[in-house]
């Protein structure tokens, strides 16, 4: 669609097309009969603007030129995006289905997961992909962005927020007296020991 919307007064107009799309048909109709347009018919795009000036000229001469830039958007999103834990390689269920346009995402894990991987997929082959890689996460809130750039600067970001549990354990994971042993065995759950040392240990 023509932006803004085509007026006879109007001489600058705009026009989006997806990727895929590589080549436009330009078509347009004189009030005049008497009028010669040139300018018209089928036209190839390319990643960037594309000018085409529709010129209109009057049996008596007068010249009224239309430009249209036909703007061929990049593909900026992505076929696949995944979370895994690094310590066991599983992956981390999304809250909802990945979908390419959608681009806010969260996941809550245990304390457990200290760190994560994320990778993606990206749907063309003509953009730049960022945020792909290993994260360490703290306990609460984790935000990860991964964005995908054209070559225009254009940048189509998918935000992952990763709620990490916090943690409940104040346990030791070992203890020990140099050169003199506990009583017994030692035990994260037991907070209470003895331990003998030679006289005049200071």
């Amino acid at each position: 669609d023509l932006i803004p919307i085509y007026d006879k007064e109007i001489n600058d107009y705009v026009v989006y097309v997806p990727a895929s799309v590589t080549k436009v048909t330009l078509d347009a109709e004189a009030e005049s009969s008497t009028a010669i347009i040139t300018g018209l018919g089928d036209e190839y795009v390319e990643f960037k603007d594309n000018i085409y000036n529709i010129v209109v000229t009057s049996e008596s001469g007068n010249i009224n030129t239309y430009e249209v830039n036909v703007y061929k958007q990049y593909d900026l999103t992505l076929k696949s995006l995944t979370v895994t834990d690094v310590a066991n390689d599983e992956e981390l269920e999304l809250n909802t289905t990945f979908d390419s346009n959608i681009n806010e995402y969260t996941i809550d894990v245990p304390y457990t997961v200290d760190k994560v991987n994320i990778d993606a997929i990206l749907n063309a082959s003509n953009v730049t992909l960022t945020g792909k890689g290993e994260y360490e996460l703290v306990s609460g809130e984790n935000t990860i962005e991964v964005k995908v750039q054209g070559g225009d600067s254009t940048v189509n970001t998918y935000t992952i927020k990763i709620n990490k549990e916090v943690s409940y354990n104040n346990f030791l994971k070992s203890l020990s007296v140099e050169e003199s042993p506990l009583d017994k065995e030692f035990i994260n759950t037991t907070s209470s020991y003895t331990v003998t040392v030679p006289y005049g240990t200071t």
